[in-house]
């Protein structure tokens, strides 16, 4: 039941990416944390209360990792409305806890769950960054995490770790060793910024690995009009308002 309910909001997410978030994308009013955001029409962005209210949506138990970033618990999650308007259900493993949620006029969300046993859990919106929105729930309920979808800053990691770059090496053509094409090709990422929603995957067409004097530093999967994705450290950033035509005709000369 837990794996259905993820797949139904996994194509849920597809769809509406792909049906509203090729329509015009236009500026998001708010600034958080001094990072551009822009929304998609029928995309899941926008006030995360109104999201609450209209939107069936998956948040995430998480954790604060060494590196001050929120880490996803392993099959842990409260879904809203998946089960009903207004419905909550709440999985971790085997274990279920569902039941109906609230929206305060000052914001705070309840839940009530259905057995009668357990106590209301009241629950509050954090700090959001990134169009990462945060939900900390008392009665140590735990926190909860939900990617919303748009457009952002490139991170500073990108930036910080590809400035390493030595060798470029592309599976099943030539490795980039030219200090001068290299730097085009990062002056291209440095230029684009990050897109938080769901992508469409077919089959990349170019696979790439950053080296810097000795290690891999990074991996790109490229397919042009598709997804331009970059790896580091295991964790994956998709690369929009990237300028494909410049870098199309450096990887064609490989």
């Amino acid at each position: 039941m837990k794996k259905t309910i993820l797949n139904i909001i996994f194509c849920i997410s597809i769809v509406l990416c792909i049906t509203g978030c090729k329509n015009k994308i236009k500026d998001n009013e708010n600034e958080t944390q001094n990072n551009m955001e822009e929304c998609c029409k029928g995309c899941m962005c926008g006030d995360t209360i109104e999201l609450l209210k209209t939107t069936q949506t998956a948040w995430l138990l998480s954790k604060i990792n060494n590196e001050g970033e929120y880490e996803f618990i392993k099959d842990a999650f409260i879904n809203f409305h998946g089960t009903g308007k207004n419905k909550f259900a709440f999985f971790e493993n085997d274990k279920q806890i569902k039941g109906e949620f609230t929206i305060t006029e000052n914001n705070k969300i309840i839940l009530t769950p259905d057995n009668e046993n357990n106590n209301k859990i009241t629950c509050e919106l954090g700090e959001e960054k990134n169009l990462l929105a945060v939900m900390n729930c008392d009665n140590n309920f735990g926190t909860f995490t939900l990617q919303k979808e748009g457009i952002i800053e490139l991170p500073n990691i990108i930036k910080d770790t590809i400035s390493k770059t030595k060798t470029i090496q592309i599976k099943n053509h030539k490795s980039i060793t030219k200090e001068k094409e290299i730097n085009e090709l990062l002056i291209l990422i440095n230029n684009s910024k990050v897109w938080t929603g769901a992508t469409t995957l077919p089959s990349p067409l170019y696979e790439l690995e950053l080296f810097d004097e000795n290690d891999s530093i990074a991996k790109i999967l490229y397919n042009p009009g598709n997804y331009f994705e970059i790896e580091i450290n295991g964790k994956n950033y998709n690369l929009t308002k990237l300028d494909e035509e410049s870098l199309n005709k450096i990887l064609e000369k490989y």
